[in-house]
């Protein structure tokens, strides 16, 4: 396209399609680009950075353009980030799954957020070409093996995923060919006289079919064969063995059958390429996915009605969003950044989400830490550059670009880090932020091996904080810089930022979380530095499973109290006053731990909850043992005395003294850690079996699951892994031709005390506070708890 036929199709929204192609590594993605892109498939490097792609596509039947806008993301699990602020700008997913191994840890976790983020998907099971040529199952078996991938997708939400509806399709990237239940219906249709809608239920569930009878049945009986496996599977598969075979006089009359060109190239090819060449003209993939996806996935108009009121919130800026309306206020979300080549600089890749942008138009630029009403993290400036379109490889800069279209910014990387909000609106709220289900597990210290190489360092560290959506960077009291990442095998790629012997890095070290495991054993009393103010405050655990609700977003903070009231009594008997009397959720205000309001009398009690507020996101990011987040913790009130003179209870006064009475109240509740578990999904043969438990025992797995594929003597085991134990665990298996991915999948509890000098926890309690550069000795009670 040139930037004429660009400028057109970006200003119709109903005929532009937003989607995200995502799918577990080897699922075939890089490949279908490639057809999409009419090039010859080849092995493609590993992706492991999301990149946009637009592609025309014009409709057979009514020639109308549409412009599809298609976000490329990895497959590997450690990079799922990737596809999370991938979604955020898109709406609708287009999901290909090795119909061989069916759905992995990856795709379970990528279907979890684009429910979160109400995105329709669209399914192609990848890979048919294997069935038929490598392995010899029944027929039956494969509609089965198919049937329970549909079953286990539609199993994860509400998505509504059937053949019969069209949004899943078969076939293969690698021969160039795919179908819909709708292309058998078109040829069967005109055959038994019925109609297709109708023949596409008939090819697909509990529907069989008897030549004999000729007519259909709901029940298999003698005589009676599936209409998928009779219609669909046995007709491929005896194309695959007519060109495999390649007897001439068969081939010939199976062209003519199939209406394909039956030129002298095409009659002189041979094996693979012949098969190639017969199916890419006969069930072309890139025009039946096309078709799938402007049928099936919605454009920026309709998506953005129901999508508005999980994205932003209040007043009439929503309005605008809800209606794509370019006469609106521009509101931009930036969901990530991509490397300009060649400069240390970025693209800001966002989606417009009302309005029009345009080269030299005032914007205010609110950081992911804006508040409306405050200045911090807002920038008001000009936009410079031309906005872009991304076409793969290449870009595009345009005058203005409308509502319902995926763009780039130049120069938004100077204000920005990750994302944030761009907008010409004076009262608009920030898009809401993006919730990951991963973060950062492992961390190391790194420093530049010659010292006058430092300032090269942070800006490296500052190019890498940027270029990843969620390692950080950042810089600790002790004068240590530390990348943060997903895992082990995240961790290598982000250093390889870093010029190899450019840098120093220090062993791993893992992040856990503190907690407490009974009820305190005393009231806790700390008393402000002037002693006219006493804190009164226990801590006691969450309920069992309430810590969870909080994270998945079932109970939140800023809900009707009244409902989060009834939800907390009814699923974990609280007690209603206490229900009713939660002043926040911490850290960041939205994290697995309470602060309750238990006093009862106390005068002047609204001057002191700003400084509790304040103080118990600072300590819930900040726990006594190891300086780590606080999780599955309850801190009440009870009570606070104070001088009647307001100059003596000032935040000077008030805000360690509740520091202190919070970690008085941990060290007397039996603290403890969390430690990180893997999901580890590790597909093998069945030789491979007693390897595979060996390095699991060695890593102190615990299997969970265990079940066949439908490639026999192959199967997929899950099993439970400490992330502490998990280094080299994937290198070592895949040395072996193992497959393996892992997860993070929960927090579990570490049942030892951390204040017995003689216990394991200890040591790796001393390890971290000498990696942190805190005083190696956990904080004695007594520097916390006063005596009254």
């Amino acid at each position: 396209m040139n930037v004429k036929e660009i400028r057109l199709l970006i200003n119709k929204p109903t005929n532009i399609r937003n989607i995200c192609l995502i799918g577990q590594m080897n699922s075939g993605k890089s490949t279908l680009i490639n057809l999409f892109q009419n090039q010859i498939p080849f092995n493609n490097t590993q992706t492991i950075r999301s990149k946009p792609y637009l592609f025309r596509y014009k409709s057979p039947e009514d020639e109308q353009d549409f412009l599809i806008n298609l976000l490329d993301t990895p497959g590997h699990i450690d990079f799922s980030s990737e596809v999370i602020t991938s979604l955020r700008i898109c709406d609708g997913a287009f999901l290909i799954i090795d119909c061989i191994s069916g759905i992995s840890i990856q795709t379970e976790l990528v279907l979890r957020q684009l429910i979160l983020e109400r995105i329709k998907p669209i399914v192609f099971l990848n890979k048919f070409d294997e069935i038929f040529l490598n392995l010899q199952i029944e027929y039956e078996d494969i509609y089965q093996h198919f049937q329970r991938i549909i079953k286990n997708i539609n199993s994860i939400g509400d998505l509504q995923i059937h053949p019969v509806k069209g949004t899943v399709s078969f076939g293969s990237c690698l021969h160039g060919w795919a179908f819909t239940l709708k292309e058998f219906a078109d040829i069967y249709s005109i055959k038994f006289g019925i109609d297709n809608n109708k023949l596409m239920e008939y090819l697909w569930d509990d529907h069989f079919y008897s030549f004999e009878n000729n007519q259909w049945s709901e029940n298999k009986t003698e005589g009676y064969h599936r209409g998928f496996c009779q219609f669909i599977l046995d007709p491929l598969f005896k194309i695959y063995q007519i060109i495999k075979n390649y007897k001439k006089d068969e081939l010939e009359r199976l062209m003519n059958q199939l209406n394909i060109n039956n030129d002298k190239e095409l009659s002189e090819k041979g094996d693979e390429n012949l098969l190639k060449l017969i199916m890419k003209q006969w069930l072309a993939i890139d025009n039946i996915l096309s078709k799938m996806i402007i049928i099936h996935l919605p454009s920026p108009i309709i998506a953005q009605k129901y999508r508005t009121e999980i994205l932003y919130q209040g007043d009439e800026m929503s309005s605008y969003m809800k209606e794509c309306d370019p006469d609106g206020p521009l509101m931009i979300y930036i969901s990530k950044m991509i490397p300009q080549s060649d400069t240390n600089r970025f693209y800001a890749v966002g989606r417009i989400f009302s309005g029009i942008v345009r080269t030299n138009q005032t914007v205010r630029i609110m950081g992911p830490n804006f508040i409306l009403g405050k200045k911090d993290d807002l920038f008001i400036t000009n936009l410079e550059f031309s906005p872009i379109i991304f076409m793969g490889d290449r870009i595009e800069s345009i005058d203005e670009i409308p509502c319902g279209n995926i763009c780039g910014l130049i120069g938004i990387d100077r204000y920005l880090i990750k994302n944030g909000t761009i907008t010409t609106y004076e009262n608009a709220y920030l898009i809401r932020k993006m919730k990951f289900h991963v973060s950062p597990l492992v961390r190391v210290a790194v420093e530049p091996t010659n010292v006058e190489d430092l300032p090269k360092l942070i800006e490296k560290l500052k190019y890498l904080n940027q270029l990843d959506p969620i390692v950080e960077c950042t810089w600790e009291e002790s004068g240590e810089h530390i990348v943060k990442a997903i895992s082990e095998y995240h961790l290598q790629h982000c250093l390889k930022t870093f010029k190899e012997n450019s840098i120093k890095v220090s062993d791993p070290i893992i992040s856990y979380c503190e907690t407490v495991s009974q009820q305190s054993d005393r009231l806790c009393l700390s008393k402000s530095p002037n002693k006219h103010s006493r804190i009164y405050m226990t801590a006691q655990p969450l309920p069992n499973g309430l810590a969870e609700d909080i994270e998945n977003d079932r109970i939140i903070f800023n809900q009707d109290i009244k409902t989060r009231t009834q939800y907390l009594v009814e699923s974990y008997n609280f007690d209603v006053t206490d229900a009713r009397k939660i002043w926040c959720f911490g850290p960041n205000e939205n994290g697995p731990n309470m602060l309750i309001d238990c006093t009862k009398g106390v005068q002047y009690l609204s001057e002191f909850k700003d400084f509790f507020l304040k103080m118990f996101q600072f300590t819930t990011k900040n726990g006594i043992l190891i300086e780590e987040n606080l999780r599955n913790i309850r801190f009440d009130i009870h009570d606070i005395t104070h001088t009647p003179d307001a100059i003596h209870r000032g935040g000077g006064q008030i805000l360690p003294t509740i520091r202190r009475v919070m970690y008085a109240s941990m060290l007397t509740a039996q603290p403890r850690l969390y430690q990180p578990i893997y999901l580890s999904e590790i597909q093998c043969s069945d030789v491979n079996i007693p390897y595979v438990y060996g390095v699991l025992n060695r890593y102190h797995g615990i299997i969970s699951e265990q079940c066949n594929l439908i490639k026999p003597s192959h199967l997929i085991i899950k099993a439970y892994l400490p992330v502490c134990e998990s280094f080299s665990f994937n290198n070592i298996l895949q040395s072996n031709k193992i497959i393996s991915q892992c997860l993070f999948d929960h927090w579990e509890l570490i049942n030892e005390d951390p204040l017995d000098e003689t216990s394991n926890i200890r040591r790796i309690i001393h390890n971290i506070r000498k990696f942190k550069g805190l005083k190696e000795e956990i904080p004695h009670l007594n520097d916390y708890c006063d005596k009254l």
